[in-house]
């Protein structure tokens, strides 16, 4: 059995389990105590139930997000995400909060005397240059794979 679970007013439990060569989404009715298969072949995912307490939403691991409703009628979830990568940012962030983490939180508040704003301008120079580096080795990687 897979994640499970129950209705707002405790009368049904839904769970993802598989059964032969299926893995199903089983629903558990805790009143009359009769189980039936609600949607065959989902997958292994992640169950939520909608506000409306009918409509399961899984997560799956086999195919795009599902939506399930009482009936057991499934649809597929539809959806675009876009990303935008900022690698530059996001690694003078890292270099920078890290810096700030050691500054703020060492043990010794003192850092056995290293000068820790020194060390921070002398490697955040290098910041720029790591990240050229580091993007004209991949697009040569991804020239020379074409």
């Amino acid at each position: 059995m897979s994640d499970a679970l129950i209705n707002a007013d405790g009368t049904k439990l839904y769970y993802i389990m598989r059964y032969g060569e299926s893995t199903d989404l089983w629903e558990l009715d805790l009143v009359s105590k009769t189980t039936k298969i609600l949607s065959p072949k989902i997958g292994y995912g992640d169950p939520r139930l909608a506000k409306d307490g009918k409509t399961i939403y899984v997560g799956t691991s086999l195919r795009r997000p599902l939506k399930v409703d009482a009936n057991g009628t499934v649809k597929s979830i539809s959806y675009s995400a876009e990303f935008d990568h900022r690698p530059a940012e996001e690694r003078a962030y890292i270099f920078d909060h890290a810096w700030q983490q050691v500054k703020d939180k060492f043990y010794d508040e003192k850092l056995h005397g290293v000068d820790w704003d020194y060390y921070r301008t002398t490697y955040r120079r290098f910041l720029p240059i790591s990240i050229m580096m580091r993007t004209s080795q991949s697009s040569s990687a991804s020239s020379s794979v074409s």
